[in-house]
C-alpha cells in the first residue's frame, strides 16, 4: 500500500510539473489538460517531460508521449 501511495505521489508531482511547462509554452484545451491530469504512468510522464524541453517540441509531440 505504501509503494502504491508513493507511486501515485510521484506521478502526481510529475503531472503537475508537466502541466506547468505545457501551460507556459502552449495553449491547451481543457480536455488536453485533463488528459495529462489523468495519467498515472511514471515512465510516460517522464518521457513527456523529456520531450517538452526539446526545441522542436509541439503540444502534440508532448501529449503523444502519454499514450
Amino acid at each position: 500500500v505504501r509503494r502504491e501511495g508513493e507511486a501515485r505521489g510521484e506521478a502526481k508531482g510529475l503531472a503537475e510539473a508537466l502541466l506547468r511547462q505545457l501551460e507556459r509554452r502552449f495553449t491547451l484545451s481543457s480536455a488536453q489538460l485533463n488528459r495529462v491530469r489523468g495519467v498515472s504512468d511514471v515512465p510516460k510522464l517522464q518521457a513527456a517531460l523529456d520531450e517538452i524541453i526539446e526545441p522542436h517540441a509541439t503540444a502534440d509531440s508532448v501529449l503523444e508521449k502519454l499514450h
